[in-house]
């Protein structure tokens, strides 16, 4: 878990440039936000992620390209 207040990052990659979505989603499955979408570049990059109003608690991201897909916990705290 990453604990994050107003602002923190995720770090995604990709093998290959293509088509990627990177979603944000509240413990109840809900997506809150959506931090990626569309064609991105091949390799590594670091995705800003305004927590600002998200309320406290435990956060999924999913990135998703094609057949693959990858998820990460964070924590929101106040």
């Amino acid at each position: 878990s990453n604990p994050g207040r107003a602002a923190t990052a995720l770090r995604v990659g990709l093998p290959a440039a293509a088509a990627a979505r990177l979603d944000v989603y509240d413990a109840l499955g809900r997506t809150v936000a959506t931090l990626l979408s569309g064609d991105q570049a091949a390799g590594w990059q670091t995705v800003p992620v305004d927590a600002s109003a998200f309320a406290p608690g435990v956060y999924v991201a999913r990135l998703v390209s094609g057949s693959h897909a990858a998820t990460t916990r964070f924590v929101v705290v106040r």
